[in-house]
């Protein structure tokens, strides 16, 4: 299935983390049979998995645009951006081309890393609210901590 949307790109990467989050499921159902409470930390932890995720993109947009990988970055652009983005290596670095002036341009021009960085704000927010809910406040602060340096640079790409 095609990934056309942010919302989608994070679906499939929250089914690709399914062996990641192995390790707090059962060591969950360990400490507890409440299987709300297990569902709840997969939550939480699958909800840090996506912002992580997405923060990586945004810090290797340069790379993944040079080679050519479908990033949350690529997610947002322009069909015809995308276009330039699929192109080979050899056609984004030659200058007289200009395509990488224009990705660049079109992902400022249009806010792409506001967006996503909005998206990772949400997700460490949600994960946060999850461990409140649950009565952990350690790991509730944890996320928030890391929330913190996002939100502030959010507007300052």
């Amino acid at each position: 299935k095609e990934i056309d949307s942010l919302d989608s790109y994070c679906d499939l990467f929250r089914k690709q983390m399914a062996t990641w989050l192995i390790v707090p499921v059962l060591i969950t159902k360990k400490m507890t049979s409440n299987e709300e409470f297990t569902s709840a930390i997969h939550a939480a932890y699958g909800s840090f998995g996506i912002a992580w995720r997405l923060l990586d993109d945004i810090k290797d947009v340069e790379t993944d645009m040079m080679n050519g990988i479908h990033s949350s970055i690529y997610i947002c652009l322009s069909k015809d951006t995308k276009k330039l983005w699929d192109k080979d290596a050899g056609e984004k670095t030659d200058r007289n081309s200009g395509y990488t002036k224009v990705i660049l341009d079109y992902v400022l021009e249009n806010c792409v890393i506001d967006r996503i960085k909005e998206r990772i704000c949400s997700e460490l927010e949600s994960a946060a609210s999850i461990a409140d809910n649950c009565n952990i406040a350690g790991l509730a602060d944890e996320f928030r901590c890391l929330l913190r340096p996002v939100k502030n640079r959010q507007g300052r790409t």
